[in-house]
């Protein structure tokens, strides 16, 4: 009888892709305290936002950080990316290469520590919010593409609600989301209460300078949409901009 071959296991020299890059190049080199509470994923894309505009191409490592959910993940890694160039970041005590903080540092001195607290939260929201007036023409959840959690979590919170007709509201996901959120009904609540849903495509490329004022949780589109999109940006948590949708004003 064959022998069932071996999982990969931990520690990285074990395994392949690991061994190839070379692990001293997924080294951290500064550390990023989080003094502050995350209670939204768009939270977590402004810590990563702080992060890469402080850190550029350094690879950060993230202390006090709890486990996080795939959605908060994405949210994080993608601000990460838009603001900097870091290539990896590790949370001491979640992330596999960074059971603690000296071996996401692989034993050498960090070049710098900063703290992301209540004041370096405030300031990345201000920092993406870049409108001069409460009126809003747009909200739009899916940057990076919607999750099936993501789905779920904003038709329960449009239940009861209805988008008021000058806004659209637009959730952007892949092919094979839709087709789950159609089969469970999902999609439908979100377009029966006036909204819109967008497949395998990006608002840079859908809503070309269509909007004037865009209400969004997602730091990537926060960033990019005023120079691509030519309009002015709220940065809030998923409720907030459904609270925006249906009243039309910005608080």
């Amino acid at each position: 009888m064959a022998t069932r071959a071996p999982l990969l296991q931990w520690p990285p020299d074990s395994c392949p892709s690991l061994a190839f890059c070379g692990t001293e190049n997924r080294r951290a080199t500064f550390v990023i305290e989080v003094k502050t509470e995350l209670t939204s994923d768009a939270d977590w894309g402004c810590l990563g936002y702080f992060a890469g505009k402080t850190g550029g191409l350094r690879i950060p490592a993230f202390v006090g950080l709890p486990a996080l959910r795939i959605e908060s993940a994405r949210q994080l890694c993608a601000a990460l990316a838009t603001s900097g160039g870091a290539p990896v970041l590790h949370i001491a005590g979640v992330t596999p290469e960074a059971p603690t903080l000296e071996a996401a540092l692989q034993g050498h001195e960090p070049e710098e520590t900063l703290t992301f607290g209540d004041a370096e939260l405030a300031s990345v929201y201000e920092t993406l919010t870049t409108a001069s007036g409460n009126e809003v023409d747009l909200v739009y959840f899916g940057c990076p593409h919607a999750t099936f959690q993501e789905v779920v979590e904003l038709a329960k919170e449009l239940r009861g609600k209805k988008v008021h007709e000058s806004v659209t509201l637009l959730i952007s996901m892949s092919y094979a989301i839709e087709a789950q959120a159609r089969r469970l009904g999902y999609a439908q609540e979100i377009e029966n209460v006036g909204g819109s849903v967008m497949t395998d495509s990006c608002p840079s490329n859908a809503l070309w300078r269509q909007s004037k004022r865009m209400a969004t949780p997602a730091v990537k589109t926060g960033s990019y949409a005023p120079n691509l999109l030519r309009c002015e940006v709220i940065l809030a948590p998923m409720p907030e901009c459904v609270q925006i949708a249906e009243t039309v004003r910005w608080r």
